[in-house]
């Protein structure tokens, strides 16, 4: 029994000084590694700062009534039929009359012009003769 008990006693003292001579290089390796990570983090940091932003333009979309009561959707340069069920569908190609006299000329389903409809002249008034 009392060999078994050096012997036990040998082992744990041999796994004590493993533990005790590998425990700096286990410091020394979560530092290294604490380190890299950091790097590697700066490095990531500084890439997002200078990878280029794009501007993401917000298209605004008007909706306006043709002449005829056709309701159309105007998004930047495209224009929409929108039918009585809400369907968007592509303007046809020619030119479109607004309800407030603008004309709109488009070409598959894209805004070609967008003039104003020319303004009523008022006649001049008649001065009354005294």
């Amino acid at each position: 029994m009392k060999g078994n008990f050096k012997m036990k006693k040998s082992v744990m003292t041999i796994a004590a000084a493993l533990l005790v001579s590998a425990a700096p290089a286990y410091v020394a390796f979560q530092a290294h590694a604490d380190e890299h990570e950091e790097a590697v983090m700066d490095h990531a940091a500084e890439a997002a700062d200078e990878a280029p932003v794009e501007a993401v333009e917000e298209v605004v979309a008007e909706e306006h009534t043709l002449a005829d009561g056709t309701k159309i959707l105007v998004k930047a340069d495209e224009v929409f039929v929108v039918g009585e069920d809400g369907v968007e569908t592509p303007a046809p190609d020619g030119e479109h009359t607004l309800e407030d006299g603008t004309v709109v000329k488009t070409m598959e389903g894209k805004i070609v012009t967008d003039e104003a409809a020319p303004a009523e002249e008022e006649a001049p008034a008649e001065e009354s003769a005294e």
